[in-house]
């Protein structure tokens, strides 16, 4: 697709694993994991691997730069700078590819913060003024890293640029607590893959470890205490209530 796409558009491309080279604008950049960066399609462009490597790339019309198509030879050729909207855009990225693009509600924000990344918008991972929306931050943050078994309050805190106690205190105005949030959403998720006929065959260790449970008897025990079932037990009686339905 990216060698006959002769129409005007980004290609973001963030570097996980293996390392390159990408000849582009008369610049030469180094490829390496962690690396992202742009090119857009009207410019030629060479990229050259000397391992094995693995990208996560976002394609996007020129236009949705809204505005910044004049700058592309400063948005092109050269890493994007890190802050909270390319942090952002890597966690959404890696949960579009593990969902195999089945989570088209995510192209929208993807595209937004991909704009925000390149053109230097919310760019900044410094301290957040008071906002009325730092609530709302912190749940997207959350819900972006839900995979990660290093996701924790502390984490989310310093991803915001905002102390421990000024999130538990967003979190406590509305009753409340970001450990709280952090396992109500991994567990929902959770018990949604339990019952997916595409994961049906995954053990539940396995599906608790994918939603950031780094031990079992805990994540069983959680999930009880949500539910009022075990895993085990749900995920029986959805495909049982399932098989009933399709009788």
């Amino acid at each position: 697709m990216i060698r006959s796409d002769h129409s005007a558009h980004i290609i973001l491309m963030a570097h996980r694993q293996g390392h390159g080279t990408l000849l582009h604008r008369g610049r030469s950049v180094t490829l390496a994991p962690g690396t992202m960066l742009a090119m857009d399609t009207t410019s030629p462009y060479r990229l050259t691997f000397h391992s094995a490597f693995a990208q996560d790339i976002l394609r996007l019309p020129v236009a949705a730069l809204d505005g910044a198509e004049s700058n592309l030879a400063q948005l092109t050729a050269a890493p994007v700078n890190p802050g909270l909207a390319r942090e952002w855009l890597v966690a959404g990225l890696s949960q579009h590819v593990f969902a195999n693009g089945d989570e088209p509600e995510l192209e929208a924000p993807l595209l937004d913060l991909a704009r925000m990344a390149l053109t230097g918008h919310a760019t900044s991972v410094g301290r957040f003024q008071p906002a009325p929306d730092r609530l709302t931050q912190a749940r997207h943050y959350i819900r972006y890293n839900l995979r990660s078994q290093q996701l924790s309050p502390a984490s989310v805190a310093s991803a915001l640029g905002i102390s421990l106690r000024t999130l538990q205190k967003a979190f406590a105005d509305v009753d409340d607590h970001p450990s709280a949030c952090i396992a109500r959403e991994r567990l929902q998720h959770a018990s949604e893959d339990l019952v997916d006929p595409r994961r049906s065959h995954r053990a539940i260790a396995l599906v608790a470890a994918d939603w950031g449970f780094a031990d079992a008897s805990h994540f069983i025990r959680a999930f009880r205490a949500q539910f009022g079932v075990t895993p085990g037990q749900w995920r029986r009686k959805r495909i049982e209530k399932s098989g009933d339905a399709s009788r």
